[in-house]
């Protein structure tokens, strides 16, 4: 039931956001930061409290990375929407993209 899905950024303790669904990327030459809030999730109908253990270790998230082909050093705007729409859906992304390793999560 839709109800029961999570609210992405629905658990933001941090963020500017009340509910922030953003995700915050921050690059250095060897490493990206991915910053997000956690989502908020009902389990069995019961609203988990934000910061509890169970909404912590519950949701299992995965970070998914794809580089968009650029011809003659220019993304069209075709190119790119095309690229978006093989990221809406878990089973397109998990075909179109690549699993990233994360430490600290």
């Amino acid at each position: 039931m839709w109800y029961l899905d999570p609210i992405p950024g629905g658990c933001n303790l941090e963020l500017p956001l009340q509910n922030d669904a953003n995700i915050y990327l921050t690059a250095s030459s060897s490493r990206t930061r991915v910053q997000f809030a956690y989502g908020d999730i009902n389990i069995s109908g019961v609203r988990e409290p934000c910061g509890s253990s169970v909404q912590h270790n519950v949701p299992v998230y995965d970070v998914y990375q794809m580089y968009l082909s650029e011809t003659q050093q220019r993304l069209g705007e075709e190119t790119f929407f095309a690229a978006v729409g093989r990221m809406l859906k878990p089973e397109d992304i998990q075909t179109s993209a690549r699993l990233v390793c994360l430490e600290n999560m």
